[in-house]
């Protein structure tokens, strides 16, 4: 079915290359690098946000090993705090990071949907949030920022919204957003900052592009589409400002920066995938030093760091970035289905149809019930409220509580809240809810599942597992050929055979 697929692959990846080896992309100068995998002082485990303080101090939120850590700007360890749980001062999976002008911290503690205040040495101030849809709540809340008269912003991740509060969180002041891709609205808002004149900029990661509000959520302008391009994104995700209001974003799954004026001219580039000096593997949170230096997060390489950007080019061929496939690239036909034509197009899905048959994207909205996704189909962007079956590819797409996905292959990036069975994965990560059946991990990044729920009976082979796995130990999952990260805590699974485990995995009720 794919053999049309796989020869216009070939052929974009060889125009990719030679773009690449014909362009001088601007580079950056490395002033410092630090950080390993591992838990101790000065150690990572997929950081992911930072803030950097009046003196030049970084705080880093180490997401996995859920704490912050303080350096100071010469990567010096200083303190740190946190550990894994729900009480005062406890976190789990903790992302964005921000200060407020009075020198507070303030923490998006991911997975218990709240934030969390501290002083700059880590004694426990406040908190506020709670899971739901309602004010004050949040679903996967994603990164955090101060304005100039201290009150806070944050980007609710799966409630595709902004909500605006004062310094203390105890009263809400606004917020704006919803799911789809018209102006004003998010699919996954991730980073957010602030400019001089308190204009906000959001990192709208799945439609791939950066918005720019004023402080009220007036929407101002917009910049940017899926791509390896200039002014191009593959789903950003830190955003940061500079003393002149330029703004720098990381292009996460192009494995770089970006760097535009605050009207979305684009300015500069740099960084590539690799673990070199001034390369990247998915680099996540940006911050901007009080000279203007870039503390870049460098999330799969554990590490931070730190670079001095220039205006001169690279005169050496630059490794091109690797998006992940948000579907098979393959030529349409007139009738959108895979196989021989013109220049590729994706339509919209229809959300009525009980049955999809080409290549489409959903964009955010909710398709129908008992909606088929058929062979020759290939969606992304969808909002599954009830069942659904897959015969296809699905990429980038949410699944909401009491929903069903089954079957097919799934790709990108796959929030989940219901219960997903019998799969081939292929994509980049697979987060919450239930997997059941037969799931095989074919992903060529070496995608993972995290914070799953395992149904009775559940084989799942292949790939990386991370975060909470809890299955039923009166019929424990299977686990085999595939990779348990450090952190991960296990209950109710069966350890197969070719499992490579961490040193420092939790395991409840788990037999080999």
């Amino acid at each position: 079915m794919f053999i049309n697929t796989l020869k216009v692959h070939a052929k974009t990846v060889l125009l990719i290359l030679l773009l690449f080896t014909l362009n001088q992309i601007p580079t950056a100068v490395l002033a410092l690098e630090w950080g390993t995998m591992g838990a101790e002082a000065g150690q990572f485990n997929e950081p992911d946000g930072v803030a950097v303080d009046s003196t030049n101090n970084l705080y880093v939120a180490d997401k996995f090993n859920h704490r912050i850590q303080k350096f100071d700007s010469s990567g010096t360890f200083l303190s740190q705090w946190g550990s894994y749980g729900t009480n005062d001062g406890q976190l789990h999976n903790p992302a964005g990071i921000t200060l407020d002008g009075r020198g507070s911290v303030y923490v998006v503690d991911k997975f218990n949907h709240r934030i969390q205040k501290f002083t700059g040495d880590g004694t426990f101030i406040s908190k506020w949030g709670a899971n739901g849809t309602e004010i004050g709540q949040f679903q996967f809340p994603e990164d955090i920022v101060a304005d100039s008269v201290n009150n806070i912003y944050i980007t609710d991740g799966i409630n595709h919204r902004v909500q605006k509060f004062d310094r203390s969180g105890i009263f809400f002041i606004t917020s704006w957003g919803e799911n789809g891709s018209e102006d004003g609205q998010f699919f996954g808002p991730k980073g957010i900052a602030i400019d001089n004149m308190d204009n906000i900029y959001v990192a709208d990661s799945i439609n791939h592009r950066i918005q720019k509000f004023d402080s009220n959520g007036n929407f101002l302008l917009k910049w940017g589409t899926f791509g390896t391009g200039s002014q191009q994104f593959s789903y950003p995700t830190g955003i940061a400002i500079d003393s002149a209001d330029n703004v720098y974003v990381t292009d996460r799954n192009n494995h770089r920066v970006q760097k535009f004026d605050s009207n979305g001219t684009f300015m500069s580039q740099w960084g590539s995938l690799g673990n070199a000096d001034s390369q990247f593997n998915n680099p996540y949170g940006v911050a901007i030093g009080s000279e203007d230096s870039i503390y870049v997060v460098d999330k799969n390489n554990h590490r931070l760091q730190k670079l001095n950007a220039t205006e001169e080019t690279a005169s050496s061929t630059v490794t091109p970035p690797i998006p992940v496939p948000l579907m098979p690239v393959a030529i349409p036909s007139e009738t959108g289905k895979i196989g021989k034509g013109g220049p590729f197009y994706a339509p919209q899905c229809p959300t009525d149809s009980t049955s999809i048959d080409f290549v489409c994207r959903v964009w955010g909205r909710t398709l129908a019930c008992n909606v088929t996704i058929e062979e020759s189909a290939s969606i992304s962007q969808a909002v599954f409220e009830c069942d659904a079956t897959n015969k296809g590819w699905v990429s980038n797409s949410f699944i909401k509580e009491g929903a069903t996905l089954q079957g097919g292959i799934l790709t990108g990036y796959i929030v989940n809240q219901g219960t997903i069975s019998d799969f081939d994965f292929r994509g980049a990560s697979v987060t919450g809810g239930t997997l059941s059946g037969t799931i095989i991990n074919n992903s060529p990044i070496k995608g993972w599942f995290k914070d799953v729920h395992l149904a009775a009976g559940t084989r799942i082979s292949g790939g990386k597992l991370k975060g909470e796995i809890v299955g039923d130990a009166r019929a424990p999952a299977l686990l085999e050929n595939l990779e348990i990260a450090a952190g991960a805590k296990l209950l109710g699974v069966k350890i197969g055979d070719n499992v490579k485990m961490a040193d420092d995995v939790e395991l409840n009720e788990v037999e080999n």
